[in-house]
């Protein structure tokens, strides 16, 4: 693992020791205006072209939604969310679409950690989050740089691991939380299947 990677790893560890908590907002139901719905069953997010499709691997999509907040500057910002499960895992999947608004991609993906270690202790994985940010650079066909698109944790006490991923293109993040309980073989390894294949259905 490259030092910027290590870097990013030792903050996340960081927070995830102070287990800050974290405040989400509530759904609306302006679910039709920013969903097309395709052939197949896949829906497309209006905002960014963002795909949920309905099938990734074992998982099948069980939820669409949209979730507006206002930004500081008073404009309002509309996330498109989709959910997943896998019922023979024990698994399910969160997919978000929303816009960066000038947030570096490295800075939000530790946000996305401050969130999950606010609601469990857990505990970042080096290899695993190098392996997972390589397979979601080759999904989406990227080149691998210093910099992780992924990081996963283990949350020993409830026997989980949890992935949170998040990719840019500069005004919009793609991200997506996976949470596996319990984390056995069988359901790592179709939740990382998952991943790549939400990645990769990406436009």
């Amino acid at each position: 693992m490259n030092f910027k990677a290590v870097s990013m790893l030792s903050a996340a560890l960081l927070i995830a020791g102070c287990q800050t908590s974290a405040t989400t907002g509530s759904s609306d139901n302006r679910t039709t205006a920013s969903w097309a719905f395709l052939e197949g069953g896949d829906i497309r997010f209006s905002e960014n072209n963002g795909v949920c499709p309905m099938l990734i691997g074992a998982f099948t999509r069980t939820d669409m939604s949209t979730l507006p907040s206002f930004q500081e500057d008073g404009s309002m910002r509309i996330d498109g969310i989709c959910t997943y499960r896998a019922a023979d895992a024990g698994a399910h999947i969160t997919t978000y679409f929303y816009e960066t608004n000038g947030t570096d991609q490295q800075v939000e993906l530790l946000n996305v950690v401050r969130a999950i270690s606010g609601s469990q202790p857990v505990t970042p994985l080096e290899a695993e989050s190098d392996a997972c940010s390589a397979m979601v650079n080759e999904a989406t066909g990227a080149q691998n740089t210093d910099e992780l698109n992924c990081i996963v944790m283990s949350a020993p006490e409830v026997r989980a691991m949890t992935y949170a991923v998040l990719t840019s293109d500069g005004s919009y993040f793609t991200k997506l939380r996976a949470t596996t309980r319990p984390a056995t073989p069988h359901a790592t390894a179709v939740t990382e299947d998952a991943i790549a294949a939400f990645y990769a259905a990406q436009p």
